[in-house]
């Protein structure tokens, strides 16, 4: 079960009905972790080479990612207190969106990205950029993002095939 500390409550932000959206705190670290392995192993386990899935699950230990909180806002969503999603800004890139395996094709993914753009609009933020896996690229392309180019993106010395892409925020 993938808990969240809710000891943060002054950092909600806007709710659906079902799903709460708030800022990750460290202790937070642990289930962020946990989600990101999970789909890694379940949700892209075709898209990828064990040696990618095992450098992206050791580029995101709980350790990993309360030193990413240092440099990043990710926003956390829950259903009834399990973290259900994930996603984070650092500076004007989206990183990191996951959704649980168990909670896939439920709007999670769309939901979060949209409180994330609202919060870097309300930041002052003009542009997002970020860097699209194979598997994500539709998702973000449906979402307004547009294709800048591809690059190789490497982690723990093993390289990703990854686009590029934009999005202007009006």
């Amino acid at each position: 079960m993938l808990t969240l500390s809710l000891d943060n409550p002054q950092k909600r932000m806007k709710q659906s009905p079902s799903y709460h959206v708030m800022f990750a705190t460290l202790a937070d670290a642990a289930a962020i972790s946990q989600l990101i392995c999970s789909n890694t192993d379940q949700v892209t386990a075709n898209a990828y080479s064990d040696a990618q899935k095992e450098a992206w699950k050791k580029a995101n230990t709980p350790a990993s990612i309360r030193k990413q909180m240092e440099l990043r806002q990710i926003l956390c969503c829950s259903e009834e207190s399990v973290l259900v999603g994930v996603i984070g800004l650092k500076d004007q890139e989206v990183v990191g969106l996951y959704v649980h395996p168990d909670h896939l094709r439920k709007g999670i993914g769309q939901y979060l990205l949209v409180q994330l753009e609202e919060y870097a609009r309300d930041t002052g933020l003009l542009d997002l950029f970020l860097f699209a896996t194979p598997a994500g690229y539709p998702f973000y392309l449906r979402n307004g993002y547009q294709p800048i180019e591809e690059e190789d993106v490497i982690v723990n010395e093993v390289v990703f095939r990854e686009t590029k892409m934009h999005k202007r925020l009006i």
